[in-house]
């Protein structure tokens, strides 16, 4: 029982069928063609203060500091995804919508068996 409450997590399944969602796809495809390429190659302006200072060994609390709590861009990230998972949402108020269910008609497989083959009894009576 508790391994299926687990599984059957909606915040978990709800987030899954956001990141694969074709409109967060989308949006994130815009966001890359317009970010500045800088940013694209992955070169920030802001370095660790060690790097900067030169010195890893004279401030081990700025070292401790910046392992321990996530810097200003990925806090932005963070709210950004957030932000985007709101605006995302088809749920109206007081609606109950079981994530998984929905991930699954989403994103499953489609699988339609029209026709089944008959079968052949060893019998010799066939249908």
């Amino acid at each position: 029982r508790r391994l299926r409450e687990l599984c059957l997590d909606d915040e978990f399944w709800k987030l899954l069928s956001f990141e694969n969602s074709q409109w967060y796809q989308s949006l994130q495809n815009r966001r890359s063609i317009f970010r500045p390429l800088a940013e694209r190659n992955g070169d920030t302006s802001h370095h660790d203060t060690m790097q900067i200072n030169g010195d890893a060994g004279s401030s081990p609390t700025n070292a401790i500091y910046q392992d321990d709590f996530p810097t200003t861009c990925s806090l932005t990230n963070r709210s950004r995804k957030l932000q985007d998972m709101a605006n995302w949402d088809p749920v109206f108020p007081g609606e109950r919508v079981s994530w998984y269910d929905e991930y699954v008609q989403r994103h499953g497989p489609t699988c339609v068996n029209w026709l089944q083959t008959p079968r052949l009894y060893d019998c010799g009576a066939g249908a």
